[in-house]
């Protein structure tokens, strides 16, 4: 470049002294980053008194010349705006129905345009250059560019009118002001390694108007082109000597042992610096300690307990469902249940009272074990439960509402610190109230957002906010909400740390290191898809289009990583390099490290390997061990911990155990959950609703539908014994019955109310109502119709304990085992010459409950003979039914009854006899795995024991 000096400064020297000792007065120092110039400005004040000095970063510089007497929208405004003019063909090109869709389309408009100026390619562009070189633009790519552009110019028309500009609109050479640096002689650039064509256009017209201009490098001349400034692609040995006198490579196994590398390094070399490492998104942070370490004062927004307030509000408001058939909403609970486990919104709303928000969580559950999925948001699924704990979920459902009212920022910010709304400093913790600035950035937050109205850059907010998967009433109140939270992410707040007297190791990344020096760091992970970052798919432009078009790509990108990365390895003299290699996590180590190891000098490099067996002396050492800590040995758990011994006077005052036929699957199953759920009553709680029709909810539907449906023919009966012909029972009676069972409230208030319900309803429902039909005439098939019968339908009440019937008597430590149960439906006639069981399924089924109830009902109390008992399952969905005689082909009905009840009775005796053990099943040991401990059970105890056998 004409009139403009090159200073090239080596790698052993420290690149901010050298501009301190060669500094002169009126002059403009430009700076890549904000890191460098404020470390800049530190050692010129260090060092000496000037005049007429002024630092900058390159993107200052850039604003400073723009010359407007406009507003410039930034961030979320211009996002905004952005949106507010997209047509609705745009729309439906790009495919975005509201705001929040449009977001990452927005940035990638402006980074776009910002590119295109900083590269000086006007927005008409010559095309022939990519057809020349044979990668001319796609359709797609045509259209989309062209809508891009009538986009633009939309937008620009848009904020002018309303006296706004934007930097697209700015950032070009031809209207800079330069007459603000007259004051300046000379202008230093240090050290920037890549110049888009708008800087360079600075540069060449600040040496033309005779300023001094000096642009400083950390790197050979021979790798940079005096002419275009494009630096050469090099290898760490092509750049010469450094200030290195020891590397050392600590490889890895994966992000824990990484850990324990750098904390031996901070240890042993006293590194006081650390590289790509970011506390706050590292769980394994938690080791280190603020004394030692600078963790920073400053959070995330995020993280504070008013956001997560805020953003389970809104996760609330976005739930919520419009049920046109009733018009009303319908508030799932599963949203509730997730509010209510989040402390913060919880202990909010029910003051922090324990046993309400424990009542509340327990009458959720229990909703939910009966497989409801919604209530409705005005209280009348409430209305129908006596519970105290329906007053805190009506809580719930009456804050939500006060939320709908919401159509404006104005309307939003009015629930702010008021009885009805949120009232901030209730919602803070003390060390958030008395130790951070929170309340400041909240408000100011709330500010800004208020100005968005005044301000008017947006005339119509609904449109902003139309979302087809929200309901209408909620599409503007979720939106503002989203919008300021939107708005708190960016926000950092700041705590008050009580000072440390010793220097503390510093985290900083590998942009801001730029220019800087070290005396010792440490660079953690290492890898590639780090360093180097991974390759991105490029907006609109393939690379080769972009490296056509003058534009950066991710060659030049990796280029420029690699010289940061490898400059501050030569200008450290201690480094500590911090990689990983884990194939089952597809990482491997850095090319960066890969290229150190074949060129660096050997007597300067220290290779080392972490692997798993350091656990043990890092855990010792945060343990404080003093070397005198025993580890203990790694040996198999025994089977005495995989067992709970049977103490009868704890855990049977009662001297009895009541059974139904599931709670005997699992005691037979596994007997250790078995003691978990019946006999101490710690049963989990289903946590999860289920978002479809599950089999349970389909089973309970039938059985409804069925029972209604006995009912109304038994009502049509004088008194029993009746005489009923099933082939004549009428399909528009079926029909009728089901319709009304699906009209009920339980199925309204289970229904999942989506897609799903259309596929219930069209393809389900007349498989039931065709399965049911068929079941009275498998009645009539098997000869009952037009005899003398009784009948006894399920009833729906809950078993008493007085229901259950002595089953196992043991003497030796005064137990009886009793068993119950409630067959969906009996059938006697009246003679009692013969009796009939049947079990309606819509699912999986297992003999053993069939013998269970005819052992429950008749062969206990010998009311008939096991020739007189038919029991059988109906198969509703496949109209087929299945007796119990047609499982065991080779076996007599009394051959598998007894078997059962010999089963049955070693299970209980071996329990009373060894405790409640772990079933050895694999597949029998998923329930409760957790608190049972499936995974040692699994991997430690049960090879052993089958070694011991």
């Amino acid at each position: 470049m004409k009139n403009v000096h090159f200073v090239h400064i080596p790698f052993t020297q420290n690149l901010i002294q050298v501009l301190v000792e060669h500094s002169t007065d009126n002059t403009l120092y430009v700076f890549p980053t904000q890191a460098g110039k404020r470390a800049t400005i530190r050692e010129f004040q260090n060092h000496r008194a000037f005049q007429n000095i002024q630092f900058l970063t390159m993107e200052e510089l850039k604003e400073l010349l723009c010359r407007t007497n406009k507003p410039i929208l930034k961030e979320e405004k211009r996002t905004l705006a952005f949106f507010a003019v997209l047509t609705a063909s745009d729309k439906q090109f790009f495919r975005t129905g509201n705001y929040f869709q449009s977001v990452e389309l927005a940035r990638s408009f402006f980074e776009l345009w910002k590119e295109w100026n900083e590269e000086l390619i006007p927005d008409n562009f010559d095309q022939q250059i990519l057809r020349r070189a044979g990668a001319e633009l796609l359709n797609w790519q045509l259209q989309t560019y062209e809508r891009l552009k009538s986009i633009k110019g939309h937008y620009r028309h848009y904020i002018e009118k309303r006296g706004f500009t934007d930097q697209i609109f700015l950032f070009d050479s031809r209207f800079f002001n330069f007459d603000i640096l007259a004051s300046f002689q000379s202008v230093y650039f240090i050290n920037q390694f890549y110049y888009t064509a708008l800087e360079r256009n600075i540069i060449r017209h600040l040496a033309d108007e005779g300023v001094k201009t000096v642009l400083y490098y950390q790197l050979a001349a021979e790798w940079v082109n005096p002419e275009t400034l494009a630096i050469r692609p090099f290898t760490v040995r092509d750049l010469g000597e450094g200030r290195t006198e020891q590397i050392d490579i600590i490889k890895c196994t994966n992000e824990f042992t990484m850990l324990c590398g750098l904390l031996e390094q901070v240890h042993r070399q006293k590194v006081r610096s650390i590289i790509n490492f970011s506390p706050s998104h590292n769980p394994h942070a938690r080791f280190l300690s603020p004394a030692f370490f600078n963790l920073g004062a400053s959070d995330s927004f995020t993280t504070t307990s008013l956001f997560q307030f805020m953003q389970t509000l809104q996760a609330l408001l976005e739930s919520l469902v419009y049920e046109p058939s009733r018009r009303i909403i319908l508030a799932p609970i599963q949203s509730i249940l997730q509010a209510m486990l989040n402390g913060h919104f919880s202990t909010y709303l029910i003051k922090g009272d324990a046993n309400s928000l424990q009542s509340t969580l327990d009458f959720i559950y229990d909703l939910i074990a009966q497989e409801y999925k919604f209530v409705d948001l005005d209280g009348t699924f409430l209305d129908a439960h006596r519970n105290r704990a329906v007053k805190s979920v009506q809580l719930v459902l009456n804050f939500i509402k006060s939320f709908l009212q919401i159509d404006s920022i104005s309307s939003l910010i009015a629930k702010i610190d008021v009885d009805e709304g949120i009232i901030v400093k209730a919602l803070l913790t003390e060390e958030e109230k008395n130790s951070s600035n929170l309340l400041e950035v909240f408000y100011r937050a709330l500010a800004d957002l208020s100005a968005l109205e005044k301000i008017a850059i947006i005339d119509d907010w609904k449109s902003l906010f139309a979302d087809a998967r929200l309901a209408p009433m909620v599409q503007m109140p979720a939106g503002l909400l989203r919008l300021f939270l939107n708005y708190l992410k960016s926000r950092s707040i700041h705590h008050s740390t009580v000072p440390v007297d010793s220097p503390r190791v510093e985290f900083t990344d590998l942009q801001d290191t730029r220019n800087l020096s070290y005396a010792k760091i440490a660079v953690m992970n290492v890898v590639e898809k780090e360093m180097p970052s991974a390759r991105q798919t490029p907006f609109l432009f393939t690379e080769r289009q972009r490296h056509l078009l003058g534009l950066k790509t991710y060659d030049d990108i990796k280029l420029r990583e690699k010289y940061y990365f490898m400059r501050l390895v030569l200008t450290s003299p201690y480094v500590s390099l911090i990689t990983q290699k884990n194939i089952l996590a597809n990482i491997d180590v850095s090319s960066f490290v890969e290229e150190i190891e074949l060129y660096f000098a050997r007597d300067k490099m220290k290779v080392a390997q972490i692997d798993s067996e350091n656990y043990v002396a890092f855990h010792l050492a945060l343990l404080d061990s003093k070397h005198d800590y025993k580890v203990a040995e790694d040996k198999p758990l025994q089977n005495e911990f995989y067992v709970i011994p049977l103490q009868p006077e704890r855990d049977f005052p009662q001297k009895s155990l009541n059974l139904s036929y599931y709670t005997l699957t699992n005691l037979l199953g596994n007997a250790f959950t078995f003691y978990l759920k019946k006999v101490i009553g710690v049963d989990e709680k289903a946590k999860e609703v289920s978002a479809d029709y599950s089999p349970r909810l389909i089973g309970n539907l039938v059985h409804d539908c069925l029972n209604r449906l006995w009912r109304d023919i038994l009502e049509q009966q004088i008194m029993p014994p009746y005489k009923i012909d099933f082939a004549k029972i009428q399909e528009d009676l079926v029909a009728r019955t089901l319709s009304k069972t699906l009209r009920t409230d339980r199925f309204y208030y289970t229904s999942p109310h989506d897609f799903t319900h259309t596929y219930f309803m069209q393809v389900v429902a007349p498989r039931i109502q065709k399965g049911i039909c068929q079941f009275f005439h498998y009645l009539d098939r098997i000869g009952l119709s037009n005899i003398s019968l009784d009948i006894f339908p399920e009833k729906e009440e809950r078993m008493r304990s007085e229901d259950y019937l002595p089953y196992i008597q043991l003497n030796d430590i005064d137990l009886t085992i009793n068993i119950g149960g409630r067959a969906d439906l009996r059938i006697e006639t009246a003679d009692k010459s013969h009796f009939y069981i049947f079990d309606y399924k819509t699912g999986n089924y297992d003999k053993d409950q069939l013998i269970f109830y005819e052992l429950f009902y008749y062969l206990i109390q010998q009311l008939a003979r096991e020739d007189q008992i038919s029991s059988c399952f109906y198969q509703v969905l496949d109209a087929r039914g299945k007796e119990l005689r047609e499982f065991n082909h080779r076996k007599s009905k009394q051959d598998v009854l007894s078997g059962f009840s010999r089963a049955v009775q070693n299970q209980v005796v071996e329990f009373c006899r060894d405790g409640f053990a772990i079933a050895e099943k694999k597949y029998m040991l998923d329930d409760m795995e957790d608190i049972s401990r499936k995974d040692l059970y699994l991997k430690t105890y049960l090879p052993l024991k089958n070694r011991w056998r």
